[in-house]
């Protein structure tokens, strides 16, 4: 991933709302280091919060970090148009739209500008912060100037791209293995139970649109005995 200016405060990368843990980061050695927070790592980069790496050497823009991390699905939101009551530009590289209703937007919805003046304005943006119910803000890159017209915000979630993650992947095959290993009369690891119990909470309290569990039986090597 990129990281830009806007996710670091200080020298602290603040993730999107979408990582809910950070297990390791690629460091510059070419190892894979887990991060853990201050009290138990005296590496030169850890985790402050789930969502947080502190880099002593600061971040730069265009750094590349790679890193290894569970992930939540994109939530499905209704589309919606709101009209534009103003927008600024702030310090040449962001713009902070006021809407004439309540928008409905989050952190790290992806949004399109319609009908602006000049039309440079008119892209598609990330949402980067949510001042109130009626402002938000996205990264432009670049001032296209002074701003002659506004129009409106689009969120269209037809067109969203949903990634499925390889967090989701990794409970699958875990749950796979439970119905395997129970059918021979055998049990899994503890701590890889713990881990899909985890899993699986995680998704139904971030999205609650798990409303029932249905049971999967996958035919193959060693399976559907």
């Amino acid at each position: 991933m990129g990281v830009n200016r806007e996710f670091v405060k200080d020298k602290i990368l603040i993730l999107p709302p979408r990582f809910c843990a950070v297990h390791s980061v690629l460091m510059p050695s070419g190892r894979w280091e887990r991060l853990f927070d201050s009290s138990q790592s005296n590496l030169a980069m850890y985790s402050p919060a789930h969502n947080e790496i502190y880099n002593n050497d600061g971040w730069l823009v265009d750094t590349e970090l790679r890193m290894k991390a569970v992930m939540y699905p994109r939530p499905i939101k209704n589309n919606v148009t709101v009209s534009v009551a103003s927008a600024a530009v702030i310090g040449d590289v962001y713009l902070k739209v006021v809407t004439t209703t309540e928008h409905g937007f989050s952190y790290g919805d992806t949004v399109t500008l319609s009908n602006f003046a000049p039309d440079d304005y008119d892209e598609t943006y990330d949402i980067i912060d949510v001042p109130s119910s009626t402002s938000f803000v996205v990264y432009l890159g670049d001032d296209y100037g002074k701003i002659n017209k506004v129009g409106e915000v689009i969120l269209d979630s037809d067109d969203w791209l949903i990634e499925v993650d390889d967090s989701f992947f990794e409970y699958l095959q875990l749950e796979i293995k439970r119905r395997a290993l129970g059918r021979m009369g055998k049990g899994m690891s503890q701590y890889e139970y713990s881990l899909m119990r985890e899993y699986e909470q995680r998704w139904c309290d971030s999205h609650g649109r798990v409303l029932q569990k249905a049971a999967k039986y996958v035919r193959g090597y060693g399976f559907g005995k």
